[in-house]
């Protein structure tokens, strides 16, 4: 299997549909989901469950926040590379990840594009350099492709890290120098001109 889509949820009812419907919408089909619910007390599951699609596998136990959940999904994934969505976002359209599995990835151990924020109003886009970590500039994790073995040779996410564990995990991989990493700018709306991967 290519890819392992690691999803946390919690209560995630309303926003879990437009998540899922971005993934089982998609052109590229070499994929697995995996729910990773933290005990939700509203509909999450039989949202979950009303998808009749065998690539998508629900787990529901206790956890101690979202990197737990996350820390818990990669350890289950079947897939080549790991993709962590939040339950409240969705890829743009289509073909996102027929794009990036079409791209030459294959000696690269991390690969990353552009996210657009709504609720931050901005574009989180480009390269990321020494400049940008001095000034505490993160990659949304919505905007990463991990391939699975880089979490054998660097660790899990961090858990005493409660709000910036992916920041931790990201510095680790990018101060690896055993680590090959990749910036992948895609424009999947042909008509608009901010090239993005995920829209939130």
């Amino acid at each position: 299997m290519k890819l392992s889509i690691i999803i946390p949820t919690f209560n995630s009812a309303s926003v879990l549909p437009k998540a899922l419907g971005s993934i089982v919408s998609q052109t590229f089909t070499d994929w697995e989901v995996l729910i990773m619910d933290g005990v939700s007390t509203d509909d999450t599951l039989k949202v979950a469950q009303s998808y009749d699609d065998s690539r998508i596998r629900i787990y529901s136990e206790p956890d101690k926040g979202i990197y737990d959940a996350m820390n818990k999904g990669l350890k289950k994934a079947q897939g080549e590379w790991l993709y962590f969505l939040g339950s409240d976002d969705w890829l743009l359209n289509a073909t996102v990840l027929n794009q990036i599995f079409s791209n030459d990835i294959e000696k690269y151990d991390v690969i990353y594009g552009d996210v657009e924020s709504t609720h931050l109003d901005q574009l989180h886009h480009g390269e990321w350099d020494m400049m940008k970590i001095k000034y505490k500039y993160n990659i949304c994790h919505q905007a990463i492709f991990y391939r699975k073995k880089i979490f054998k040779k660097i660790g899990l996410y961090n858990l005493k890290y409660p709000l910036l564990a992916d920041f931790d995990f990201n510095m680790r991989w990018f101060f690896n120098t055993n680590t090959k990493s990749n910036y992948i700018p895609i424009n999947p709306l042909a008509e608009l001109n901010n090239k993005r991967i995920v829209d939130k």
